[in-house]
């Protein structure tokens, strides 16, 4: 029964800790998160025989996914900024 009642405490601190309809998050995203999500959308290079177009193309997909990750990193911290002035 004192287990029983622990965990009611516990579930009414936690219902009061996080509103129903949101969740906790970091406060910034990870660089490790921002990247797979920017490899996941980013096509990878085709296949090229010629050396010089290989290194151009692999050179250019490192440029895409670098430039999404970082376009994922600044809308992620423009959301919480904006969620915070809610708030």
């Amino acid at each position: 029964i004192e287990t029983l009642r622990a965990f009611a405490g516990w579930l009414a601190a936690k219902a009061q800790a996080v509103p129903e309809g949101f969740v906790l998050v970091k406060k910034e995203l990870p660089e490790q998160i921002a990247e797979k999500m920017a490899i996941d959308r980013i096509d990878k290079p085709r296949h090229e025989n010629d050396p010089v177009w290989r290194e151009i193309a692999e050179q250019s997909y490192k440029d895409q996914v670098k430039s999404k990750k970082w376009e994922f990193w600044r809308d992620y911290k423009a959301m919480i900024e904006a969620q915070e002035q809610e708030g």
